[in-house]
Formats: C-alpha cells, structure tokens, sequence
C-alpha cells in the first residue's frame, strides 16, 4: 500500500527547513503520486481531508510541498498529487 510517510513535521518539531516533497523536474512532466502520506500540523491524507501549504515557484519556507524551477525555466504543468489532500 502507498502512503504513510511522513513529510513535514509542524514548525518548532523538527521540521523540514524546505519543502516535505519537493518536485523539480522538467516542465510539463506530470504529476507525482504521494497520496495517502502526513504532513505538518498532523495532516494525515490517508484519513481526513486537509488543505497543505504549498509554493509553486520554490521549495522553501517549511511548505509542506513544493515545485522547483528545473532547467526548462518553469514549473508548469507539473504537480503533487496528495488526494484526500487539497493544496492551493
């Protein structure tokens, strides 16, 4: 089964200092399966729905997910897939 990892700890725990996933690939690549995993504040996407914090330009600032400029220059097209999680 997938999922069950932990990613991203609450600021002040430990936390990853960047981003819990952080996706930096070419643009138009696709999306990255991580559904069913915990993030910071105790959201567990295998259970309970919840909104993550999430930078689509940098993987910085303890966001619980992130896309990184590659060589193409942009991060269209690509994403996280975290369902039963939402990210904005």
């Amino acid at each position: 089964d997938p999922g069950g990892n932990q990613f991203q700890a609450t600021i002040g725990s430990n936390a990853n200092q960047g981003a819990g996933i952080c996706l930096q690939v070419d643009p138009n690549t696709g999306a990255l399966s991580a559904q069913g995993n915990l993030f910071s504040a105790g959201k567990n996407c295998a259970t309970t729905p919840a909104s993550l914090t999430f930078n689509n330009a940098a993987c910085s600032a303890n966001r619980d997910l992130g896309l990184a400029v590659s060589s193409g220059g942009a991060t269209t097209g690509n994403d996280v897939d975290v369902a039963q999680c939402t990210h904005l």
